[in-house]
């Protein structure tokens, strides 16, 4: 009997993921410019070859969390842009780097997608330069978020790949009641705590035109982001002071996957195992 359960990351051929972000929010870094020459010197280079200098903006901080962090609270919105944000470009353009005072991001294209190891490695090596470079660094929030993301192209197929569960959706439910009506967007946001870890778990569907056979036609694409962080300082910094940075991302990402596992059905699970898609469903990518 297939179970869930037996399926781990390396047994998926196929992968409906589009987008990875590693995420360390602070406070007590005075000057980042020097961290950023350090960093330079140490690591980037080899990863990355374009370094823009930007400004923060409001959306640097569009975080889905319940709570604000203290980063957001302090900063009033007009000094926002007269803070800089340096960003890294890799090589290939499918990672972005950015650093600031107040926080270090790491977003990945999953174009070309590595283990996740290659990237939390790389992310805990600069957390590591960052704190032994400011002493008065303090973590306020460290995050793994993974967005998935696939098209429908019959919308009353969506709960074979799916499960119900986790993409009720009135919009269908009035379908199935015979009503004539047609999704235009519909979002669900949860968030829960396991062990020591948050999660926002957001899943939303909108529907629009793309080409299917060379004509235009009625597509549902749904989405489901996964976003889970530790906001304790006493717990990050323990993480931070154990040199456990690798292992705690980690562990987070597994947690996510497990999550990720239950929203789908038996039947999407297999096709994603066999590194399979179907005429109903558009999206899945075979893994390198």
């Amino acid at each position: 009997m297939f179970e869930k359960t037996q399926i781990d990351r390396k047994s998926l051929k196929g992968n409906i993921l589009r987008k990875i972000i590693l995420r360390f929010d602070y406070k007590g870094i005075v000057e980042i410019k020097q961290s950023i020459e350090f960093l330079l010197k140490k690591i980037l280079s080899e990863d990355f070859d374009i370094l823009n200098e930007k400004y923060l903006s409001e959306l640097d901080f569009d975080l889905k969390d319940p709570e604000l962090i203290e980063t957001t609270v302090d900063i009033p919105k007009k000094e926002l842009k007269k803070i800089k944000v340096y960003e890294f470009i890799s090589k290939d353009k499918l990672v972005n780097l950015k650093i600031s005072k107040y926080f270090l991001e790491l977003r990945i294209k999953c174009d070309k997608y590595k283990n996740f190891e290659h990237y939390s490695e790389l992310f805990s090596n600069v957390i590591k330069i960052l704190n032994e470079n400011n002493e008065f660094l303090r973590g306020l929030r460290i995050g793994v978020r993974k967005i998935n993301s696939v098209y429908f192209t019959d919308i009353s197929k969506i709960y074979d790949y799916l499960e119900k569960d986790y993409f009720s959706n009135s919009v269908l439910k009035l379908q199935e009641d015979s009503h004539n009506a047609n999704v235009i967007r519909s979002e669900t946001i949860d968030t829960f705590k396991l062990n020591n870890t948050q999660f926002n778990m957001i899943r939303y569907m909108d529907s629009g035109e793309m080409y299917l056979d060379n004509e235009p036609k009625i597509a549902y694409q749904v989405v489901l982001d996964i976003d889970g962080y530790v906001r304790n300082q006493d717990d990050i910094e323990n993480i931070i002071k154990d040199k456990d940075i690798i292992k705690h991302l980690n562990a987070v990402n597994e947690q996510i996957f497990v999550l990720f596992k239950q929203t789908l059905t038996k039947k999407f699970l297999k096709m994603l195992v066999m590194g399979q898609s179907d005429n109903y469903i558009i999206g899945v990518d075979l893994n390198e």
